[in-house]
């Protein structure tokens, strides 16, 4: 998931969201949200500690697994 942020305040993903604001989507929900399809999301900050929202070393370390 990859943080986005709303240009134009309309509904999103079932909720309505100000202009400004940011959201969390992936990138199907927002393919057709983004220039050029959409004028709608602009891309947000990334995370600079985890690039590509991916865990970084230490995080991946210690992830806890599923049972």
């Amino acid at each position: 998931m990859k943080t986005y942020k709303v240009r134009i305040g309309c509904e999103i993903a079932g909720a309505w969201r100000e202009a400004g604001s940011d959201i969390r989507l992936t990138e199907d929900q927002a393919r057709e949200l983004l220039p050029p399809l959409g004028n709608v999301l602009l891309p947000g900050k990334q995370n600079e500690e985890a690039p590509n929202d991916k865990l970084n070393r230490y995080q991946r370390r210690h992830r806890r697994r599923s049972q």
